[in-house]
């Protein structure tokens, strides 16, 4: 979920965990990441971390990414939105679109 223009929220819904683990179900993506650290980083002090760079999903070309990339392609998508919005509501208010046509002669 993206609030604003540069924060951006990662929702998700309850995450079942493996067997072994005590909490059988963790109640957010930055809980089950934060009780995996627990289980398998057990050298760390703290126990946390950016779920955006360190959680990855799969693709549909099979490979990997870091959830860092869904979090910046829908800010793009955002942006590139509210920019042609603001610009379709510029040229509403002037009333025209500036057309400049290509010069049929060339310069030589």
């Amino acid at each position: 979920m993206l609030k604003g223009l540069e924060k951006c929220e990662l929702v998700s819904g309850a995450i079942l965990m493996p067997d072994c683990f005590r909490e059988p179900v963790a109640s957010r993506l930055n809980h089950a990441f934060t009780l995996l650290s627990r289980e398998y980083e057990i050298h760390r002090i703290s126990n946390t971390g950016n779920v955006h760079t360190r959680v990855f999903y799969q693709d549909s070309d099979e490979c990997w990414y870091p959830l860092d990339d869904l979090r910046r392609g829908v800010q793009a998508k955002v942006e590139w939105r509210l920019r042609n919005e603001l610009w379709a509501e510029i040229e509403r208010k002037l009333g025209w679109r500036p057309f400049f046509p290509a010069s049929k002669a060339r310069r030589k």
